[in-house]
């Protein structure tokens, strides 16, 4: 397993057309993962709102968010 850190916005709609980026102060998660794209399901299960992927890095374990 290795710590990667996926960062994203917030958005009230799906298609991506109404940012929410105002009412929430997270943007990046660390957390770890077999595969940078096990980590981005990872990110987009914690949400029920759209949250559009940014980009994905290789992280380090002090970082480690729950």
């Amino acid at each position: 397993m290795i710590p990667y850190i996926v960062y994203y916005l917030h958005y009230e709609d799906a298609r991506f057309m109404k940012p929410a980026w105002s009412k929430r102060q997270d943007y990046c998660k660390c957390l770890m993962a077999q595969t940078s794209e096990e980590a981005i399901n990872q990110v987009l299960q914690k949400f029920t709102t759209p949250v559009k992927i940014l980009g994905v890095a290789i992280g380090k374990e002090e970082w480690l968010t729950d």
